[in-house]
């Protein structure tokens, strides 16, 4: 089974699921040779979706049952006019995991997804989901929102108002797709089908003018949420970074096997694949 490449095979691969009242798009994919661990349920980050994670799903799913959606607001999803939460996307989660008949995973995340399945770990903690998260890998993310290197786009983005932007203020697929080849490195730079893709995503059911919306409470779950549960879990835990990348957390907020303080990394994304088979 290869995975689908182009946007179009790729919602071809899924399916829209009514969750939480909400119109989500779910890829659920059974492993290619044999179960060899819980499925694994992958969350994305900001501003893209669960079609970012198209070039490793083949090694994803040799051995595990993959299970990836878009958020609220995301991708393939629906894009309501409405305020958005991380634990509302926390909830859509839950609710996946409920309808695909999901009890025990290993969760993948990046990004704002690394604040989402931090929520997910805090409420297990608490006792109030029936969801159990048995491995976790961390991959960027601004875990702590005040000691993030926050580009100026994202400083701009989290002090607007959490409302839907004018139209004359939305952004123009030159603009968005200027600052999304920023993020991607001199040795692999993104290509004209991955931007054209990512804009594509951007833009469906209305998401010009409302996808900043979401992007003001991306990395605002808050430490309790996010790093209290790596500290109380005992669980595989792993953490992934690209570049080289300063990350500036107290050494006593994560497992003694995963973070040094002020420690630079400097591992690829793709050993992902090695971590989670």
């Amino acid at each position: 089974m290869t995975a689908p490449m182009n946007r179009a095979s790729w919602e071809a691969a899924g399916r829209h699921r009514t969750l939480g009242g909400r119109r989500i798009f779910v890829l659920d994919r059974p492993a290619t040779s044999g179960e060899g661990g819980p499925p694994l349920v992958v969350l994305h980050g900001f501003p893209s979706a669960s079609f970012d994670w198209r070039h490793v799903l083949d090694a994803l799913g040799e051995r595990r049952r993959v299970v990836l959606l878009d958020f609220l607001g995301y991708g393939l999803s629906e894009k309501p006019d409405t305020a958005y939460s991380l634990f509302e996307q926390a909830d859509l989660v839950e609710a996946c995991a409920t309808e695909l008949g999901l009890g025990e995973i290993a969760l993948l995340t990046h990004d704002m997804g690394d604040s989402v399945g931090g929520e997910l770990l805090a409420r297990e903690l608490d006792g109030t989901s029936d969801l159990r998260v048995v491995e976790r890998v961390l991959t960027n993310g601004s875990i702590y929102i005040g000691d993030a290197q926050l580009s100026d786009g994202q400083q701009l983005l989290l002090a607007m108002p959490d409302e839907i932007l004018p139209d004359e203020l939305a952004p123009d697929e030159e603009t968005f797709t200027a600052g999304w080849a920023a993020t991607f490195s001199p040795a692999h730079p993104a290509t004209p089908e991955e931007l054209a893709a990512q804009w594509e995503l951007l833009s469906l059911n209305g998401g010009i003018v409302s996808w900043h919306a979401s992007s003001a409470t991306s990395g605002n779950a808050g430490p309790t949420s996010v790093a209290g549960p790596a500290r109380s879990k005992t669980m595989v835990h792993q953490c992934v970074w690209c570049g080289e990348t300063w990350i500036p957390l107290p050494c006593s907020e994560w497992p003694n096997d995963c973070v040094l303080p002020r420690r630079r990394l400097s591992w690829c994304v793709f050993v992902v694949s090695g971590i989670i088979r």
